[in-house]
């Protein structure tokens, strides 16, 4: 049983637990070594560049949140809603059928509406890990370098 239980978690999560965390160490290490040829300049350029994006990103992930809510409290009211005045323009279509096709189309349109807003929201949080993943890696980058200049600056007692 122990072995079935480890093999669907290689199959689920492309390996064992060691395994993503191997190549997740491998990642962050060929990171760092890209990094390491750059000018403290060009990190610092590209950090404060992740920040701006970082809080754009932010920004953006407020804003869709904020449409699905909008998005969400607007199909309830449609599909709660209905105008009675349609009814007296239209002859030969009973109010059942009417209230059908309207709340079927309001459904419909509030549903795309809905999923696009969702696709969205998740290629932002998405975009936002990777974001803040490479922040991270600058972060450690910075902090290694004032470490070490802070080191060549200090006087031999």
């Amino acid at each position: 049983m122990n072995k079935v239980i480890k093999q669907m978690n290689v199959l689920l999560m492309y390996g064992t637990a060691e395994e993503r965390e191997k190549r997740q160490h491998a990642k962050y290490n060929s990171e760092r070594q890209r990094l390491h040829v750059k000018t403290d300049s060009d990190i610092d350029a590209q950090y404060f560049h992740l920040l701006a994006k970082n809080k754009t990103n932010k920004v953006s992930l407020l804003f869709l949140g904020t449409l699905l809510v909008i998005s969400f409290a607007i199909a309830w009211l449609n599909l709660t809603h209905f105008d009675s005045q349609v009814f007296g323009r239209i002859k030969n279509v009973s109010p059942y059928e009417l209230i059908r096709v309207i709340v079927y189309i309001k459904s419909m349109i509030a549903t795309f509406t809905t999923v696009i807003i969702l696709l969205l929201f998740g290629f932002c949080l998405q975009e936002s890990r990777r974001l803040n993943w490479h922040l991270l890696i600058f972060q450690d980058e910075k902090i290694k370098r004032n470490h070490t200049h802070s080191n060549k600056n200090q006087k031999p007692l």
